[in-house]
């Protein structure tokens, strides 16, 4: 059964179902999907729901379900990343880059170095990014976005003892990437760095720390390296 295509509909699972977003539209003009195309649709619930077209018209697609199964990329572990605020551009990438790494929540703080707070505003177009990133990679479940405009020591709600903080302070030096990763939650911070009072509350807190080897890594290409890492020691990727 070859399937032409994924689409995202909040109600798949259901049948029939019409398919009227301006996604699918496009997608159908594209890729020119005719009545007896299988496709594939996801609603975030970890399925797959393969539906056959019905029919194709110009401002919807109609579709009958054909069957639904688990979704064999999304027998994830939870990763949750707390990641400082950085420009609106780079917080688009590191959520189209994250989500086929398979974490399971995003969440974005204000850090004392911060160039710019979050906007809870962003949330609603992280949350498509997310969307569209789980379209295109594979995955049927949705990471979970919160934008939160405060700072790590007043909305981390992690448990310290699984949780890895990454510093750069710390290149070269042994640290927790040497031992076996059993981490549930990664803390990132922005361009220039943790202050001196934030490194301060995570040792307070116990809260292991690790780098990132001897070079200088750009903010959302770090989130990128360092989730890799660990989510390889998870066995979580088979890289």
């Amino acid at each position: 059964m070859k399937i032409r295509t994924r689409l995202y509909h909040p109600r798949a699972g259901a049948s029939p179902l019409r398919l009227d977003d301006e996604d699918a539209r496009a997608v159908a003009k594209v890729l020119r999907l005719a009545a007896g195309d299988v496709i594939a649709c996801f609603n975030g619930d970890g399925n797959e729901h393969l539906y056959r077209i019905d029919d194709v018209h110009r401002h919807d697609i109609g579709a009958s379900l054909i069957e639904s199964h688990p979704n064999p990329s999304d027998e994830l572990r939870p990763l949750n990343l707390w990641i400082a605020a950085s420009k609106g551009k780079n917080l688009d990438r590191m959520v189209r880059d994250l989500t086929p790494l398979g974490v399971t929540a995003l969440i974005f703080f204000t850090a004392d170095r911060s160039v710019r707070k979050p906007e809870p505003k962003q949330q609603e177009r992280l949350h498509k990014i997310t969307i569209e990133s789980c379209r295109q990679s594979g995955r049927s479940t949705i990471p979970e976005v919160q934008v939160i405009d405060k700072p790590l020591d007043q909305s981390f709600a992690g448990e310290p003892a699984n949780t890895l903080l990454f510093w750069e302070n710390l290149a070269g030096r042994k640290n927790e990437l040497s031992a076996d990763a059993n981490v549930d939650t990664l803390i990132f911070g922005p361009e220039g760095g943790f202050s001196t009072r934030e490194i301060d509350w995570a040792r307070e807190n116990r809260i292991p720390m690790s780098g990132l080897g001897a070079r200088i890594l750009r903010s959302e290409l770090a989130v990128v390296v360092g989730t890799t890492l660990i989510q390889q020691k998870r066995r979580v990727l088979l890289i």
